[in-house]
């Protein structure tokens, strides 16, 4: 859609304020992919990751439980969707905290 020239797009800042929790889950996602490509420091990614990755690990078995036998990049992306669902249920209860 267009924008009217009055209307500005939000900076990342804003964008960060507004999403804290799912900008947490991004950057769990890359200490992840870190992990798995070997790169940088193992120590602080692995650590990232456990501290960071919180709610795709306690979403992590739900894509089984609601498909049997699924494998392959349909799993991973099950796993990807239902393991942003903590993060975004937190981002809104943060907005909601935040405007009372």
């Amino acid at each position: 859609m267009l924008r009217s020239p009055t209307q500005r797009s939000r900076s990342i800042t804003e964008l960060i304020r507004d999403n804290p929790f799912l900008c947490v889950a991004f950057l769990s996602g890359l200490s992840l992919a870190a992990l798995e490509a070997d790169v940088g420091s193992q120590g602080m990614f692995e650590w990232l990751w456990q501290v960071l990755g919180i709610g795709f690990k306690l979403t992590a078995d739900w894509p089984q439980k609601l498909m049997p036998g699924m494998t392959g990049w349909l799993s991973i992306a099950m796993n990807i969707v239902l393991g942003l669902i903590p993060y975004l249920l937190a981002d809104i209860v943060w907005r909601h905290l935040r405007n009372r």
